[in-house]
């Protein structure tokens, strides 16, 4: 079986990126506009001191 996830990557972020994927709504990432994030299951920061967050699922978040 193969299980399918889905990544946002703010890797060329040109700052720090604030991004929870607890909440569905548009959200400020920092120096990366706004996104709408659905059906992410895992978050890739910035070389910069971001604050990621995790929501109930099995998350993968990667500091940069």
């Amino acid at each position: 079986m193969t299980v399918l996830t889905d990544t946002a990557s703010y890797a060329y972020a040109a700052g720090a990126v604030n991004v929870s994927l607890a909440t569905t709504a548009a959200q400020p990432t920092g120096g990366s506009g706004s996104d709408t994030l659905l059906s992410i299951e895992n978050l890739a920061g910035s070389n910069f001191n971001d604050r990621l967050t995790g929501n109930d699922a099995a998350n993968e978040l990667a500091g940069g």
